[in-house]
């Protein structure tokens, strides 16, 4: 019984993985896949054949320009656009991030901060 328990236990947790992973992932119409990886502070890129790599972030913080430049903190989910554009919740910092098909990148848009919003360019 103790071993049903413990399987079971662990069986949860790959299901609460992988709900979470979906909720962080979006699938780009060539199949690539883009993950928000929170504990890492990055937003990774996975070929169709499988080759995973870092497309922005590194340590946390927060910095715009360039992807190999950028610095996000706690991104928690991620989506694209009709145009090709990754929007991020960059959690942490309190912001949405967009990443352009050209892998550069902006702040669009700073949440509710002191009860004020700015940077709205869409």
């Amino acid at each position: 019984m103790v071993w049903q328990a413990a399987s079971s236990h662990r069986l949860m947790a790959r299901y609460i993985l992988l709900i979470r992973t979906i909720i962080r992932s979006a699938i780009y119409h060539d199949g690539t896949l883009y993950v928000a990886d929170q504990m890492n502070n990055r937003i990774r890129k996975i070929s169709t054949n499988g080759v995973v790599s870092n497309l922005a972030g590194s340590v946390r913080g927060f910095k715009d320009g360039n992807t190999s430049d950028s610095l996000f903190f706690h991104p928690s989910a991620i989506t694209i656009s009709h145009n090709d554009t990754l929007y991020v919740v960059d959690d942490l910092n309190n912001r949405i991030r967009k990443i352009l098909p050209n892998e550069s990148y902006s702040t669009i848009k700073i949440l509710l901060y002191d009860n004020k919003c700015c940077d709205m360019d869409f």
